[in-house]
């Protein structure tokens, strides 16, 4: 029975990590049980607040699951560039954008016509 017993191999907070990370594991056929995976699809905003969704694998599988996330390559994460390589220019031009497209159309005036109504006649 020590083939049932599960241990936490990764905490995962984002749900393109954990998308990656349970295909992973699937591929390298490691079963994998995420607890909580449903948190980080319905309400991303509050799976920091739950502690993250935990991986969890057999612990006969533990040490095939910590050499296959050992030698994932770790990237960090770039800042986001909209439109410049400096970032006080991409946020004067965020800001810019958002003026002008928050200015109002002029409206428009409706056209007065001098043309007599004819009258009906019964």
């Amino acid at each position: 029975m020590t083939g049932d017993r599960f241990e936490t191999v990764a905490w995962v907070y984002d749900a393109g990590e954990l998308a990656l990370l349970v295909s992973l594991f699937e591929w390298e056929e490691i079963p994998i049980l995420p607890l909580g995976r449903h948190h980080i699809s319905a309400q991303w905003n509050i799976v920091v607040a739950l502690g993250g969704v935990r991986l969890r694998v057999r612990a006969d599988d533990m040490p095939a699951a910590q050499a296959l996330l050992a030698g994932l390559e770790r990237t960090p994460r770039k800042s986001v560039r909209f439109f410049a390589k400096d970032k006080l220019v991409d946020i004067l031009l965020v800001l810019l954008f958002v003026f002008l497209g928050g200015l109002a159309v002029p409206a428009r005036i409706q056209a007065d016509f001098a043309v007599a109504r004819r009258e009906r006649s019964a």
